[in-house]
């Protein structure tokens, strides 16, 4: 969102401030390659992309979210950097010559082959000194410069030096990965212990609990992602099979506290409204769920589904609306999904923005999917009922 096209004051009357939310997470702000993009093809750690705005203006956005009891979390990619990060080219094999390529055996920072099998662009060595006082700088900047509240660690996994090639080691406990991203932790707290650490899922359960139980003690831990999008669009579509919701239980998985941020609809899987519309369950007596009034309803429920839950939840963005344009729509409004090949598709194309142009909040259905998720909110947060011990029971349709 270019915070200079829209204006701030606009933003928080359409839609954050109302629906009662205490945090928002932004996808990583630092330069990237390109102008188009999520921002994980990061060059340069501690600069806000040109793309979005000024410093001025992030700055003045975090204060607007300040003033109205909003934590800002940065999204920020540390397990890898592009091509035209610095400290890849000051020690790169440059193959063609043109002022790019890959990390050398002489780079203190980067290795030259990835150590696990999650990785993008150069692979940070996070065993290095100089790597690690490097992210340690990263998060002193942002922190100190920014005032933001918290990081979400893009792709924990490839914190390990231990599993070139090997998906199954990759998804096991490391104890290098742990010992980092605690020594990570424990500099983000340094800083202001009142920050938020997230780590993006690890594949393993005791590496997770681990980690969301480290420090617990003195009321901190990592809060870890959890991802329910494939249960989720089977609740919505009106589907029993596969439709288990257990996993965004914290106590499923044994955590001390409540550090399980479960989310019903991931950035990078299909909008949920699509899967509704276009796959929708349309056997069921008087509740076709391909109908767009319905697929609206069925996101309402998705909100008492998820929210109601004890712990952190996500609401992807323009959800508590019912957007329902495909992830793979066009800036033009065309779709454009080339999934067999690696050519370009509209995944992370700028979207058309119907919420703003047929003002959503205007509309007694669409605000109606708004004021159920905001209500949802105010109850999550004022009562006691969602604090405490539970358990969850869940049933085939």
């Amino acid at each position: 969102m270019d915070l200079n096209v829209l204006a701030i004051e606009d933003i928080w009357s359409m839609n954050f401030k109302n629906l009662n939310i205490n945090a928002i997470q932004l996808m990583p702000i630092m330069e990237f390659q390109g102008n188009e993009s999520w921002g994980y093809t990061t060059n340069f750690h501690m600069a806000l992309d040109k793309f979005y705005g000024t410093s001025n203006k992030f700055k003045e956005f975090i204060d607007l979210c300040h003033q109205n009891n909003i934590a800002v979390i940065l999204d920020i990619a540390l397990d890898h950097a592009a091509e035209k990060n610095p400290l890849v080219r000051l020690w790169m094999t440059d193959a063609d010559g043109n002022g790019t390529g890959t990390p050398n055996s002489q780079n203190p920072y980067f290795n030259e082959n990835p150590t696990h099998t999650n990785s993008i662009g150069s692979d940070f060595n996070h065993q290095q000194t100089y790597t690690q006082n490097y992210v340690q700088r990263v998060l002193e900047y942002w922190t100190e410069e920014f005032k933001v509240d918290g990081f979400r660690f893009d792709n924990s996994k490839g914190f390990t030096q231990n599993c070139p090639n090997n998906e199954t080691c990759t998804n096991t406990l490391q104890q290098d990965r742990i010992d980092v991203l605690k020594q990570y932790a424990d500099h983000v707290w340094n800083l202001n212990p009142d920050q938020y650490v997230i780590f993006d899922g690890l594949g393993n359960t005791a590496e997770e609990k681990e980690l969301a139980d480290y420090r617990y003690s003195e009321g901190k831990g990592a809060i870890i992602m959890k991802n329910l999008t494939d249960s989720y669009a089977q609740l919505a579509r009106g589907y029993a099979s596969n439709a288990s919701i257990a996993d965004m239980d914290h106590e499923a998985h044994n955590f001390l506290g409540k550090r399980l941020l479960g989310y019903s609809e991931g950035y990078d899987d299909e909008r949920l409204m699509y899967e509704c519309l276009t796959t929708g369950n349309t056997a069921i007596p008087d509740h076709n769920v391909q109908n767009l009034d319905i697929a609206l309803s069925r996101m309402s429920a998705i909100a008492a589904a998820s929210i109601a839950i004890p712990g952190p939840r996500i609401i992807r963005q323009f959800s508590d609306l019912g957007i329902e344009d495909s992830i793979y729509t066009c800036s033009d409004g065309s779709y454009n999904d080339d999934s067999d090949s690696d050519d370009y598709d509209c995944m992370q194309e700028t979207k058309p923005q119907p919420q703003w142009a047929n003002n959503w909040l205007s509309d007694p259905i669409r605000s109606q999917v708004y004021n159920d998720w905001a209500r949802m909110n105010t109850l999550k947060i004022n009562e006691p009922v969602f604090e405490g011990d539970y358990s969850i029971t869940t049933n085939t349709l």
